[in-house]
């Protein structure tokens, strides 16, 4: 009975790690986002020009005096930090027996943050040796899989410390998988479009608002034009799709409390995302309301994706023939697809 015991408590602390170092990873990732977006909006991509190395050495004396040397070589450091705690992720979830069945998503974390930190510093290579339209496709691919990343690491979080459900609430989040998967989707368009604008430097290709050079259908004479237009008509779709999602929630009376909060803060959110976008036209892309735009972006992406992932588990609770690991892999693996 002893040993018993000692096996009950053991799995609770290992699980209490597991909810504490994810949720560690999540703040160290929204981090990250918040620098890297600050060390684009200041251009200080290239203030540090090698890679591994930072002027040839792993710590330069005096970083932290120069401002742009200091974002760039800041955010390199934090990056090794965030692996530091990625790793201690993936050993938690190896420690934690209910975490067993979702290794593999500690796997492709642990994959993720190396890939992430090899496309940041290979840009910078390609950049130095005059290789700028790969070196840019890297900028875009390296900020798309940062946010990517952000949802990844939050799904591992939610997977930690599972939602509670109120009375007849998980038939109602189960209703909202589809529309929420939808969602997802025109985030990620919308995130393609505004990385590839942001790193391309198009991002007053139409330099008013709410009116697009003058008008509010501009003629389509080149592609920053065309991209920077559907950025904006994009956006307007994406506040459609959310306002409905919010209605269906808060016209329901079995939808609870935790559901109607979510629906709350992303609608918040979108609206706050419209103002920042509008502010960076009016702004003429000042840093700070860029680099917001980016982490509001980010988080109207995670709370989207938590919302989603309470109806994903709400589908795998309620189905009795998902209840095994292999299943709840598969309805995972697609929703991350």
């Amino acid at each position: 009975m002893s040993a018993e015991l000692k096996l009950m408590t053991a799995a609770a602390e290992s699980s209490k790690a597991w909810i504490i170092i994810s949720r560690l990873v999540v703040v160290s990732v929204f981090w990250m986002i918040l620098v890297g977006g600050m060390v684009t909006s200041k251009d200080a991509g290239m203030a540090v020009p090698d890679w591994p190395l930072s002027f040839g050495s792993l710590n330069p004396p005096g970083w932290w005096e120069e401002e742009l040397v200091a974002l760039e070589h800041g955010h390199r450091l934090f990056g090794a930090l965030t692996g530091i705690f990625v790793i201690a992720l993936l050993v938690t979830m190896y420690l934690t027996p209910k975490a067993r069945p979702y290794l593999w998503l500690g796997w492709i974390a642990m994959v993720g943050v190396v890939v992430q930190g090899f496309l940041g510093g290979y840009r910078v290579r390609l950049e130095t040796a005059g290789f700028i339209e790969l070196a840019t496709l890297l900028r875009i691919l390296h900020g798309f899989l940062a946010q990517a990343y952000f949802c990844l690491v939050l799904g591992i979080a939610v997977l930690a410390k599972p939602p509670r459900y109120e009375p007849s609430e998980r038939s109602e989040d189960r209703r909202l998988l589809v529309p929420l998967c939808g969602l997802m989707a025109a985030l990620f368009i919308q995130l393609i479009l505004g990385a590839t604008m942001r790193h391309h430097g198009w991002g007053l290709a139409i330099p008013d608002f709410p009116l697009s050079n003058g008008q509010w259908v501009p003629a389509f004479t080149s592609l920053p034009v065309v991209l920077a237009f559907a950025h904006r008509a994009w956006a307007f779709v994406i506040l459609a799709g959310i306002l409905w999602l919010a209605s269906q929630v808060f016209l329901s009376e079995q939808q609870g409390k935790r559901s109607r909060s979510l629906a709350g803060w992303m609608t918040g959110l979108v609206f706050v995302q419209v103002l920042l976008g509008a502010s960076v036209i009016w702004m003429k892309e000042a840093p700070i309301p860029t680099t917001f735009h980016v982490l509001n972006g980010a988080l109207l992406l995670g709370v989207t994706f938590v919302f989603l992932m309470r109806a994903l588990l709400a589908k795998r609770d309620g189905d009795p023939e998902s209840a095994n690991p292999e299943n709840v892999q598969s309805e995972l693996e697609r929703a991350h697809a």
